[in-house]
């Protein structure tokens, strides 16, 4: 059962550059508290490139293992079709995993003939959920509405869709003809839009700064209140979460916190003297 919220992760380093286990573990435990119940790792935002795979199987059997009731999603794929299988297989054997976010091969800009091909191979060897993760931005390919009814048509893993840019039709258009179509809003600055064009749920980085918050943004939605402020806020946070390359923002904000250490892998550096003196103007608890 997917859920209707997953944050996504930073994955915390100590000094050395070595994995924070319990930084994870107590920023999870805060973050699950609060009410969170879905939990990407290995994502953008988790520095993915720049993890091992055993780093990213530690921190999902660590999620299932101590937070029963969790849905853990895994980030996974790269530009070589056969690294991202090699991947899912490795990971397939693995207990506790929910669904994969597999993201769009970036850098070579394959054809959409392409990229039904890479997700084509995805599904065939996923024993689990496939989440397509469409981030023109970072990836310099777009999947196009056709592209992906033509991959729901022929697979039986694909379930759903992060949606991150500009692309009101794409959100649209595919809840028209495909209503049990999970589609997630992957920019936070856009999550009340993505939803009025039907979105059903957000993978969020600010949620593990605000996770209330956007957390009854998504309940608030199902009744129609009064939205417009608590989203000023979230945009709010969004806007300075990336003020540099995430997750250095949100990674400096989490150890203001006192929660990790704000430390990350290059190529990511830590945010600026001058980002940090903006972000220090923020309130957070």
């Amino acid at each position: 059962m997917l859920e209707m919220l997953y944050t996504a992760l930073v994955s915390p380093f100590l000094k050395d550059g070595t994995l924070d286990r319990q930084g994870f573990v107590c920023l999870v435990r805060r973050l699950y508290r609060q009410g969170l119940r879905g939990f990407l790792v290995g994502g953008t935002t988790g520095e993915g490139p720049n993890l091992s795979i055993e780093e990213k199987i530690w921190m999902a059997k660590t999620l299932h293992q101590q937070f029963e009731d969790v849905s853990v999603m895994i980030g996974v794929g790269s530009n070589h079709t056969g690294h991202t299988l090699e991947e899912i297989m490795q990971l397939n054997e693995i207990e506790g995993i929910d669904a994969y976010l597999c993201v769009t091969p970036y850098y070579i800009k394959p054809s959409q003939n392409g990229l039904y091909a890479h997700f084509l191979a995805c599904d065939a060897i996923s024993c689990r959920p496939i989440i397509l993760y469409n981030v023109p931005a970072r990836t310099g390919v777009r999947l196009s509405v056709e592209l992906i009814e033509r991959l729901l048509e022929n697979t039986e893993r694909i379930v759903g869709l992060k949606q991150c840019g500009r692309d009101e039709q794409l959100i649209f258009k595919l809840k028209k003809t495909h209503p049990d179509f999970v589609i997630y809003s992957g920019d936070d600055h856009r999550l009340l839009q993505d939803l009025y064009l039907g979105a059903d749920g957000a993978i969020s980085v600010v949620s593990q700064l605000i996770g209330p918050e956007v957390l009854r943004l998504l309940n608030d939605f199902k009744t129609g209140q009064n939205l417009e402020p608590l989203d000023d806020y979230i945009k709010m946070i969004a806007k300075y979460c990336f003020m540099e390359a995430s997750p250095a923002p949100t990674k400096y904000l989490l150890s203001r916190l006192g929660l990790i250490e704000n430390v990350l892998r290059l190529p990511l550096v830590p945010v600026s003297e001058e980002t940090a003196a903006c972000l220090d103007q923020i309130k957070l608890e």
